[in-house]
């Protein structure tokens, strides 16, 4: 059938029955308008029209159409996105007499200046007439752009793509509010999932979403253990007694408002003793051990330095501090000290810091003890010690230490033995432990000489090493490829002439052995600093061989007897 321009088509739709009160909220951009005396032209067709939202907050609640009695043809409307043409809301209502609504499980929230369709599908029963009256074309909040239909549509999901511009297709239209957006639910909290035997556990969910959501749980907590841990509704709660330690759960708490989709939380309860647990990073953030001993470097008579140390109760209840104040020093000698504790009790996972200012009172050592007491189980008593070196203004302080950061004194020999004839690598450190740069002054920043038995290629450091900071000094590495010529004794000296003003040449010797032979007795000239070599005496002795074979025939004549 040809659809005129002059016409309009109004198609007869159904819903089931409404409150007064959801009717009453609503607002319909076609008013509930009576299309009684129209034409009445039946055959299959979607008929609908085009409008425009032009506000924010939109919220479509309802669709419905006009039905002439409540033998006609139930009918479907749906609400579609113009741009994406997708299906937003859809309902098949049932035949009644007049305007008939069907509410929207979720309410849909329209864009402002966005374009909509809203179109009914029936078989039968539609309404047509020659003339529009303009309270069919709204403007407004919802502004009428054209008609829409379909004819012989495959389904009641096909998108109406036929346009008459003069004309509407009722009678269908939609029911909408203009607040508040509807809002699917999200649970914004977290459930403690530590309960301590003796303590109140409670939890009280929070969530997000329009209208205000609604919790539920499961399992039922009451019916697991104990059942030590309720639900009343809105609080999960109780108190585990010593009998009670465990995991409980999992658990789904369910957060719901009527807008989908809900929202789901999954966790477990776990019962334990009552257990605070003291732990301390230093400024670097690295982990301290009671009863470590921390440097300070870079320290200068009269002037302070300071660092944060940050303590955390890694337990799972409260961590006490038992001293007033918690913070106690003793061994002070020849500084003072200015300490701020950590905020207490701390809870579980919470941290707080430990500020330590300490400023030395003259040029030379200086060191003190600190100690914090809690109701940690095995470190009730957490003690720090600290020393340094105060300089009368800044200077330059050379320290070296070998590939497993022991500290070598200058005039040291180190020895090894079993190192074999094959070149091998020792590392090695340099630091400046000062408040000033440490220069390397030598013709190379590291020299070797007397080279017995042995060749030795230098990996060199850096000629300059900045200074230290408080709590960390400033490092550079050099290391030696060291080839024994044969086997036995071999050895060299290592020096280092630097702007250190007490040991501005610092030397080590290396003695080493390519079995395990004595070490030290090294004898021959060497090369200068940064390789060369020689042979020297050393081994095993002709005789000693000697004897150990005529031992070796001696044994295998007796196992021939």
């Amino acid at each position: 059938m040809a659809i005129s321009n002059r016409c309009v088509l109004v198609l007869l739709l159904a819903c089931s029955s409404l409150s007064a009160g959801l009717l009453a909220q609503n607002t319909y951009p076609l008013g509930q308008q009576s299309p009684t005396g129209w034409s009445n032209v039946t055959f299959l067709g979607i008929r609908g029209y085009r409008f425009t939202c032009n506000a924010a907050n939109v919220n479509v609640n309802e669709l419905g159409c006009w039905y002439p009695d409540s033998s006609s043809v139930a009918k479907t409307v749906t609400l579609y996105d113009f741009n994406s043409q997708q299906v937003l809301a859809q309902v098949t209502t049932t035949p009644g007499s007049g305007w008939c609504w069907t509410a929207l499980t979720t309410p849909v929230v329209l864009t402002s200046g966005q374009d909509y369709i809203v179109a009914g599908y029936s078989p039968t029963g539609h309404y047509y007439n020659n003339a529009i009256p303009a309270s069919w074309t709204p403007t407004g909040t919802i502004s009428y752009v054209e008609m829409r239909y379909q004819n012989s549509p495959s389904s009641a999901n096909q998108f109406p793509t036929g346009v008459i511009s003069n004309s509407h297709h009722g009678v269908v239209d939609i029911g909408y509010t203009v607040g508040a957006a509807t809002s699917a639910p999200t649970i914004t909290s977290t459930a403690p999932t530590f309960a301590p035997t003796g303590s109140a556990y409670t939890y009280t969910p929070t969530a997000t979403g329009t209208p205000t959501p609604t919790f539920s749980i499961s399992p039922d907590p009451a019916t697991l253990g104990s059942g030590w841990l309720t639900w009343n509704g809105t609080t999960l709660g109780g108190t585990p007694a010593a009998g009670d330690v465990g995991t409980y759960g999992p658990f789904t708490l369910t957060a719901t408002n009527g807008v989908s989709p809900d929202d789901t939380e999954v966790f477990s309860v776990n019962v334990a003793l009552p257990v605070p647990e003291i732990d301390i990073d230093d400024p670097l953030a690295g982990a301290v051990t009671s009863g470590d001993t921390y440097r300070i470097y870079a320290a200068q008579a009269g002037v302070s330095s300071t660092g944060n140390f940050v303590v955390t109760n890694n337990g799972n209840v409260n961590l006490t501090f038992t001293n007033t104040p918690v913070v106690t020093a003793s061994a002070v000698v020849n500084c003072t000290l200015n300490t701020t504790s950590p905020s207490g009790p701390l809870g579980a996972g919470n941290s707080s810091t430990m500020v330590v200012d300490v400023t030395p009172t003259a040029a030379g050592t200086f060191s003190f003890t600190l100690s914090i007491d809690s109701n940690d189980a095995d470190e009730g008593t957490f003690v720090i010690n600290f020393t340094g070196v105060a300089k009368a203004t800044p200077e330059p302080e050379i320290a070296v230490l070998d590939a497993v950061s022991a500290d070598v004194a200058s005039g040291s020999t180190i020895s090894e033995t079993n190192t074999g004839t094959l070149m091998f690598n020792r590392a090695f450190t340099v630091r400046n432990e000062g408040g000033a740069a440490l220069n390397l002054t030598g013709t190379t920043p590291v020299a070797v000489s007397g080279q017995n038995n042995c060749t030795v290629i230098i990996t060199q450091p850096s000629s300059t090493i900045a200074a230290a900071s408080t709590w960390a000094a400033a490092t550079d590495s050099f290391a030696f490829d060291i080839t024994p010529g044969t086997a036995g004794a071999f050895g060299f000296t290592v020096t280092i002439v630097n702007n250190d003003s007490d040991e501005g040449t610092f030397t080590f010797t290396y003695s080493g052995n390519t079995t395990t032979g004595s070490v030290g007795s090294l004898s021959g000239g060497g090369g200068g600093g940064g390789g060369g070599g020689c042979t020297g005496a050393g081994g095993t002795t002709p005789w000693l061989l000697l004897a150990t074979l005529l031992a070796m025939i001696a044994a295998a004549r007796r196992s021939e007897a």
